[in-house]
């Protein structure tokens, strides 16, 4: 047990928020964990312990472009040897981004959106690979009339094809 927070504001090189931790443990064992928040992505290599540092704070670029920039949320998964981070865009409301990259250190090469808004506020995204096919997941504040601290768990199919993942086409009983 560490006893006080991995990351925090005397961390060197930390992020300007340091919110939305994710584990991305790879083929070979080794973990990373993504963080971050208001325009700034970071990722760190971890020991085997989990809690501590096997390198330094690094920067993830190329999750921020022409119309759009990383908010928070970063989720990392890896298919045929494409890595693909998915993250929460700005302005709000949040749409749901993603760069690739053919190694985990990058560096990074925007996409495209994956996932349109799903109400007034943030959205945060997450996959798993179960039984032959990518599941994507999200929350909505839709069920609460819009209240965007009262949210709503949603599951859906996603397809990746090469280094590109189709836009998820939403099916919760709240869409049109």
């Amino acid at each position: 047990m560490l006893g006080k927070p991995l990351i925090d504001s005397k961390t060197p090189n930390h992020s300007n928020r340091d919110i939305d931790p994710h584990c991305f443990v790879d083929d070979d064992g080794q973990a990373y964990l993504f963080w971050g928040g208001d325009g700034t992505c970071r990722y760190v290599k971890l020991n085997d312990d989990m809690i501590s540092f096997a390198s330094d704070v690094m920067e993830v670029p190329g999750v921020s472009g022409a119309g759009y920039s990383f908010l928070e949320a970063p989720f990392v998964i890896k298919e045929n040897g494409t890595y693909f981070i998915m993250f929460a865009t700005q302005p709000w409301a949040s749409e749901i981004h993603y760069a690739t990259a053919s190694t985990i250190n990058g560096p990074w090469a925007y996409q495209a959106r994956i996932g349109a808004a799903t109400g007034n506020g943030t959205n945060h995204p997450g996959a798993a690979y179960f039984k032959g096919q990518w599941w994507y997941t999200y929350h909505t504040e839709e069920l609460s009339g819009g209240n965007t601290s009262s949210r709503c768990v949603c599951v859906d199919k996603m397809y990746i094809n090469g280094d590109k993942i189709a836009p998820v086409i939403y099916s919760s009983f709240w869409m049109d």
